[in-house]
């Protein structure tokens, strides 16, 4: 599905659907979700600030078969060339115009920018061996690992409206180093640090799930982002069930047996609490968790 956009308020929404659908729908590896959500934030952005036209379009996908997640951004503003006439920057064509924008600190105006979002991107995408192409007008770059291609000839609307399209593809299963790809800037994850309490633990609860606690395909979808929370943080996790009455057997296997058998017994009680669990939801815990690990003893 294709979303548009026209706002900061509507590129937050946007973004935070995305992770949202990433973290229940895919283990990911340390770094790919921020590193996702830098690019989404970073690239959107370059719309509404420099593409002169008053909204763009997304659209992503997860890809479970080949493990990896890709994103599409476009507008039909000025392109990339046209936003560098009134810069400092003198770029000969549509491709030399999109490889200038992709270098550190290379912005059309540094009063709304610094330059760090294309470039961030290139090395984000390039760390995990990803795939980026971007369109601007009559210039295509594609860059894959070491290999870059670039095109001149491609068709555009019109010398006013070059239209952008960028287009890249992470996977899902090879961790991102968000400091090296940044040059030494980790930005603060926001995600996880909304969810911590005053002693840096981070609470999850349960009661906030619309999913809600009684099928295996929703306990599947909260081990998952459990499991994704874990790969970007070494804080103690709190599943919180304050405000959950009861639980299904299937929903508890999935998602504390199966998170029992994946860590181990001493793994999961170093990196895991539970707590606001009724005597109910304790005794079908209690008795899903044994029939686990009986069938994989």
């Amino acid at each position: 599905m294709v979303w548009k956009f026209s706002s900061a308020e509507e590129v937050k929404s946007l973004v935070d659907a995305y992770l949202d659908v990433v973290s229940s729908s895919a283990v990911c590896q340390g770094g790919v979700i921020q590193g996702l959500e830098w690019c989404l934030n970073e690239v959107m952005d370059n719309v509404l600030q420099h593409a002169a036209t008053t909204h763009g379009y997304v659209m992503g996908q997860i890809h479970n078969t080949s493990q990896h997640i890709a994103v599409c951004i476009y507008d039909h503003g000025q392109g990339i060339l046209n936003s560098f006439r009134t810069s400092i920057h003198s770029p000969n064509n549509a491709v030399d115009a999109i490889t200038i924008a992709l270098q550190e600190g290379v912005t059309r105006d540094k009063n709304i920018g610094q330059g760090n979002g294309m470039w961030g991107l290139n090395n984000i995408v390039h760390s995990n061996s990803g795939l980026l192409n971007i369109i601007s007008g009559s210039g295509f770059v594609g860059i894959r690992t070491n290999e870059t291609k670039t095109l001149t000839n491609i068709p555009y609307l019109s010398p006013e409206n070059n239209c952008t399209t960028v287009d890249f593809q992470i996977d899902f299963d090879k961790g991102i180093s968000i400091a090296n790809a940044l040059g030494g800037y980790e930005p603060v994850n926001i995600r996880i640090e909304n969810l911590e309490d005053e002693r840096n633990n981070v609470v999850y609860k349960l009661a906030d799930k619309n999913s809600g606690t009684g099928t295996r395909q929703s306990g599947i979808a909260i081990r998952n982002e459990i499991i994704n929370i874990r790969n970007q943080t070494s804080s103690i996790i709190i599943l919180d069930f304050n405000g959950v009455s009861l639980i299904s057997s299937s929903f508890a296997d999935e998602l504390i047996g199966k998170l029992v058998v994946q860590y181990g017994f001493i793994g999961f009680t170093q990196s895991f609490r539970l707590i606001g669990m009724n005597e109910t939801i304790q005794a079908i815990t209690n008795r899903s968790v044994a029939q686990r690990l009986s069938v994989n003893n």
